[in-house]
């Protein structure tokens, strides 16, 4: 594979031929999206960094011997992985052909036009084979037959509710529902909650806080009992008119008002 040219286009753009031509794995079409596949993601990845090589050993095409990292830069992908997985050709020139809702085919890779700005593959079709049209199977013969079958489908009337005998219907009847007579419903499970990616980062971000706090705890714990040591070692027993260190210890009530503050 050699690169021919430069030829300057009227819209400014350079045309740097592919000779020869260099064509791909083939690729799937359908309903006016390519498909790619891994070896041609392989593929293209490899051709690109040919052309790119060829490029940065050509010094005498640019006003000044350009680096790679420099091409590199401005030389758009021509496919690439998105964080779901899916594959996608990253090029403009994405036109599929018009032979069949899906197919076959094979992108031939002819030139790369550079600017200033940018580096861009360009690629000619050939080698389209059109998925075969497949017939369907219908289940209740022709459309013809189906509409048929739907007109003379017979409509039954609704039946009557069938009233006692000496039994007086009364629309205006008003019937009172005691909620004492309700059995209560027992065996009532917790809330579902639906696993959104939201709700696995807010469940998250609470068990984080719960392992925080947990830890903080602890620690003040052990720096409590560490600051009693030194005391003691340092000034001996409280006298008997000094206030102990417990009285400074939350109270329950205290505590239940901070967990129902916590809960609302």
């Amino acid at each position: 594979m050699y690169l021919v040219g430069p030829k300057k286009q009227t819209d400014g753009s350079y045309l740097v031929g592919i000779d020869p031509p260099k064509p791909g794995p083939a690729l799937k079409w359908k309903d006016g999206a390519w498909i790619p596949n891994e070896q041609w993601l392989n593929w293209a990845n490899i051709c690109r960094d040919i052309v790119l090589g060829m490029l940065v050993s050509k010094p005498a095409w640019f006003s000044r011997p350009p680096r790679r990292d420099t091409l590199d830069s401005i030389f758009t992908p021509w496919a690439g992985q998105r964080l779901s997985g899916e594959l996608f050709l990253a090029d403009s020139q994405n036109n599929v052909p018009t032979e069949g809702v899906s197919g076959t085919a094979v992108r031939v890779l002819t030139a790369v036009r550079m600017t200033p700005q940018s580096i861009t593959p360009v690629w000619t079709v050939n080698s389209i084979v059109p998925d075969p049209d497949v017939d369907t199977i219908s289940l209740f013969g022709s459309d013809d037959e189906e509409d048929d079958a739907i007109k003379t489908v017979p409509i039954v009337a609704p039946v009557k509710e069938v009233k006692p005998a000496g039994h007086e219907e009364n629309s205006d009847e008003v019937r009172e529902v005691h909620l004492d007579d309700v059995a209560p419903v027992t065996g009532i499970s917790a809330p579902t909650h639906i696993r959104s990616r939201e709700w696995e980062a807010r469940k998250f971000m609470a068990k984080e806080r719960v392992r925080e706090a947990r830890l903080k705890a602890q620690m003040a714990d052990r720096i409590a009992a560490r600051e009693e040591r030194r005391f003691y070692t340092q000034f001996g027993d409280l006298d008997e008119t000094e206030s102990h260190f417990s009285e400074y210890d939350l109270t329950d009530e205290e505590s239940d008002a901070e967990e129902a503050e916590d809960a609302n």
